[in-house]
């Protein structure tokens, strides 16, 4: 690929019906920076074929410029850190890994507090779950899906339930809440800037080629920029290599040199780069000549130049030119970015996981009903004790204000019992009444097929003989 330049020259020549082969040199720095590289060329050669950028302090060099083919506006070029990677732990960034193993421990102890309520009170729980301690805990974790295992009883197994499932429910919240902003809205880049304002405003090192267009151009407007010069034998893959290497935040380079090197692998390793902010100056690149007055025949070189230029812009010569030249240097196929950038990443509402300082609320709340409910449990412990207390004292204190029973003498709480064995007494003899009745309705037959062996019942009656 002879490149961009020649196969323009190549076309120019042959619509200008002359030649430039026979009489051509190549020339390099040898210690020159590029003004005096220009200056040079222009004053050996009539016409020096490269990308030159028209600036104020090369035309006062004595240099003329054609009509751009090339794009040289400035742009920055930085670290692509909206590139998505594959990671398995994804689901896991909604929050901190601290607020997760609290999460955890939370579900575990919850499960046990329960088993231990229904081992204080096998009452708590409608379920037998006194020896089932990974059922509890499995029950607690249900609840985070919204199905609820546990059958209190008690009230305070009922409060324990209620605050378990409140908490999950603004668990389960904030995480979905977390985990849709981490799938629309892109993460904040480190590097938030719009234009080369921004960079300079925040002191950011900025690679460039020393004595180019681009660093002029950028010093004019902003004196108190730091640049960070590379190795001209790099040429424009420089400041780009800059960046990947750390030594400095951007690189500044033309959108035509951005557009070449986007593509080419031994630049952008990797697809690891990316166009940040604006455009910062709209500038043309070209050939140039020697400015001439008249006295010599640089300037008609320079108007046939530009009415070819001016033809093959017209026709889309210089278009296919470029496209044919990406092509032959194109050996990889990076995401196209055009202007924006990394910037369109940026939100004043970007995600970020979630602290304990965001969730710790939610942790106490819920442990200061845990704590509510255990208080609970050993209460109504207490009062069933108390209560089975107090009615053994009472009975204790009336047997011993009344003394025992005469003959013939019924106290209160003989009279209480003989009224519960009455009720008894008659309902078994209900139940045998109707047994009888029933076995009046069977035929013989099925009377004689019955076993032989009879249970009796005992004859209770009531009277004297009770």
């Amino acid at each position: 690929n002879p490149g961009l330049p020649v196969l323009i020259l190549d076309e120019v020549s042959r619509r200008g019906n002359f030649s430039w082969r026979s009489s051509f040199g190549a020339s390099n720095a040898d210690g020159r920076n590029f003004t005096q590289l220009l200056e040079w060329t222009v004053s050996t050669y009539d016409l020096s074929a490269a990308q030159w950028t028209k600036t104020i302090e090369r035309i006062n060099a004595g240099a003329s410029f054609t009509q751009g083919w090339y794009d040289a506006s400035i742009i920055m070029v930085g670290l692509d850190e909206r590139r998505s990677k594959l990671n398995v732990w994804s689901f896991l960034e909604p929050f901190d890994w601290q607020v997760w193993v609290l999460i955890l421990v939370t579900f575990t102890v919850s499960g046990l507090i329960y088993l231990w309520m229904e081992w204080y009170n096998d009452e708590s729980d409608r379920q037998d779950l006194g020896r089932k301690p990974t059922e509890t805990v499995y029950f607690a974790l249900l609840t985070a899906t919204g199905d609820v295992k546990f059958q209190p009883s008690t009230n305070y197994a009922r409060l324990f339930t209620i605050s378990l499932c409140f908490w999950s429910l603004l668990f389960v919240s904030a995480y979905t809440a977390n985990l849709a902003s981490f799938l629309v809205v892109k993460n904040t880049p480190k590097i938030n800037v719009e234009s080369v304002g921004d960079a300079v405003a925040l002191r950011l090192p900025l690679c460039v080629l020393e004595s180019s267009a681009q660093e002029s151009i950028v010093k004019s407007k902003h004196p108190d920029a730091v640049f960070v010069y590379t190795d001209p034998a790099l040429g424009d893959r420089g400041p780009l290599l800059g960046v990947l290497s750390g030594d400095c935040a951007l690189a500044l380079t033309t959108v035509g040199s951005w557009g070449r090197y986007q593509r080419d692998s031994s630049a952008n390793v990797g697809c690891g780069l990316t166009w940040i902010g604006r455009v910062f100056a709209f500038r043309p690149g070209g050939f140039a000549t020697k400015s001439d007055s008249g006295t010599l025949c640089t300037s008609l070189i320079r108007d046939v130049v530009n009415l070819h230029l001016f033809e093959m812009e017209e026709d889309g010569f210089l278009e296919r030119a470029y496209k044919t030249s990406l092509e032959a240097t194109s050996d990889q196929e990076c995401a196209a970015t055009t202007g924006a950038g990394a910037s369109d990443a940026s939100s004043d509402n970007a995600s970020r996981s979630l602290s304990l300082q965001d969730t710790g609320g939610l942790f106490i709340v819920f442990y200061a009903a845990v704590g509510i409910t255990i208080c609970m449990a050993f209460f109504a412990k207490w009062n069933s004790k108390h209560k089975l207390r107090c009615q053994r004292r009472e009975y204790t204190t009336t047997e011993e204000v009344d003394g025992p029973a005469p003959d013939g003498v019924i106290g209160d709480a003989s009279r209480k019992s003989l009224r519960e064995n009455d009720v008894l007494l008659e309902t078994i003899g209900s139940i045998e009444q109707e047994i009888v009745r029933m076995r009046s309705l069977l035929s013989p037959s099925e009377l004689a097929g019955e076993h032989t062996q009879q249970e009796t019942s005992p004859v209770l009656r009531n009277g004297n003989g009770r």
